[in-house]
């Protein structure tokens, strides 16, 4: 027989499998690089990358990303998405 502790977390991973996974998506053309998603992200998951002369934002680290929105949220110009990941497989 199953604690109620084993119980409960059994669930919560089995509703977790099936929700669609999404991830942290930053539109390059659209970012300024005003840095504001880097500061606000406690897990480190953006990084600034300079590619020519334009410097924006990306999601490097998207496995520590808690889905939290802040990045989302404090992002003047709305370059940074939550969207669905399609497995093609």
């Amino acid at each position: 027989m199953w604690n109620k502790e084993k119980k409960n977390g059994f669930w919560k991973k089995l509703q977790q499998l099936q929700q669609p996974r999404k991830a942290i998506y930053v539109f390059s053309e659209e970012c300024t690089g005003c840095r504001r998603c880097t500061q606000i992200c406690r897990h480190r998951v953006l990084s600034m990358v300079a590619v020519n002369d334009k410097i924006y934002a990306t999601a490097c680290r998207q496995e520590r990303c808690s889905q939290c929105g802040k990045c989302i949220v404090i992002c003047p110009v709305r370059a940074i998405k939550l969207v669905k990941i399609i497995n093609n497989d």
